[in-house]
């Protein structure tokens, strides 16, 4: 979810990259360290400092993700800012405030690029899926290589039923990515009603439900939970899952369980709610989509599929790209 975002560089450059010049810098200083090095010294320590902050309160604030690599290289920017700073604390010269400021500056125009800079498309395809195939005489489809065998009757959807095309779109409730890759597909549904409709395929990233995962990220640490309030939705009234489906993706940060089950309870009465929990439905259903995800060659969430489509795996830079790819792909 990081190294995939939009922060994690600067076009095609990632913003690793960007820090090699001032180690560089760090490292000669700190063999040849001289007086007239000290406030470029500061600069880089500063610099190093910001960037720490800015990329850290970024995983848990906006991104609510972790990168652990990048977590241990602000972790090196911190210890090296540190004794960066120390060897300037020997020099004659008088300490300003330059150096600090030229250094907030850079970040911020750095922060600037970014946020109007367009989203790369970090989609991948997989490989034509000659192994799926579409409705069969017992109302199967048949997808992932194979892995993933359901009937589209009787799986939660948006869209119209009576559309002559059905997507079918595997994802986290927690997964910022998906949470776009639902909008555009909302927004083109909204445009084309009867294009196609969309069977949801919930797939948690999160240790309780899926045995790949290891250890759960903070921001998938509810994927479990929401993805079976969902299902648990539906099961009780079909009619309600596309409404509570777009309450639980209205949020940039993930929905809490709370909130979520009291917005399941408006739409659905508790009784039909603790029933459909409790018969195991849900939970038979996202253990389907975990084990398919888990065998196949896909990387990320989402991934949009179709009978005789590759798959699109990742989020689309724009709905105009996803579009392009479906009226390619999918639509034609």
């Amino acid at each position: 979810e990081v190294l995939s975002s939009r922060w994690s560089a600067v076009g095609p450059v990632p913003v690793g990259v960007l820090a090699i010049p001032v180690y560089l810098l760090l490292l000669v200083a700190g063999l040849r360290y001289s007086n007239r090095l000290a406030p470029w010294v500061r600069g880089a320590a500063a610099l190093l400092v910001f960037a720490a902050i800015w990329f850290i309160g970024l995983q848990f604030v906006w991104l609510r993700a972790i990168c652990p690599w990048c977590m241990f290289e602000h972790c090196v920017g911190l210890l090296s800012a540190g004794l960066a700073w120390r060897l300037t604390q020997s020099t004659a010269v008088v300490p300003t405030t330059q150096p600090i400021v030229g250094a907030a500056g850079a970040l911020l125009v750095l922060a600037v690029i970014q946020a109007v800079m367009p989203a790369s498309d970090t989609t991948q395809r997989l490989a034509a899926d000659d192994r799926s195939a579409g409705v069969d005489a017992a109302n199967q489809v048949s997808l992932l290589q194979g892995s993933l065998q359901l009937d589209p009757r009787d799986e939660p959807q948006f869209g119209s039923v009576a559309a002559p095309r059905t997507l079918y779109l595997m994802f986290d409730y927690c997964c910022p990515h998906c949470r776009r890759t639902h909008e555009y597909l909302q927004a083109m549904l909204a445009e084309q009603p009867d294009a196609f409709n969309v069977v949801c395929l919930p797939m948690p990233r999160a240790a309780g439900c899926n045995p790949a995962i290891s250890e759960t990220e903070p921001r998938f640490q509810y994927a479990c939970e929401l993805a079976e309030l969902a299902l648990a939705v539906w099961q009780a009234d079909g009619t309600k899952f596309s409404e509570f489906d777009r309450w639980l993706f209205e949020t940039t940060a993930p929905r809490d369980p709370d909130a979520a089950r009291a917005q399941a309870l408006r739409l659905v009465s508790e009784h039909q709610l603790a029933a459909s929990l409790a018969d195991g439905t849900g939970a038979a259903k996202i253990r389907r989509n975990v084990d398919a995800f888990n065998a196949s060659q896909a990387e990320y969430l989402p991934v949009l599929l179709a009978p005789g489509m590759a798959p699109i795996v990742g989020r689309p830079e724009s709905r105009e790209s996803l579009f392009e790819m479906l009226q390619r792909d999918f639509l034609h």
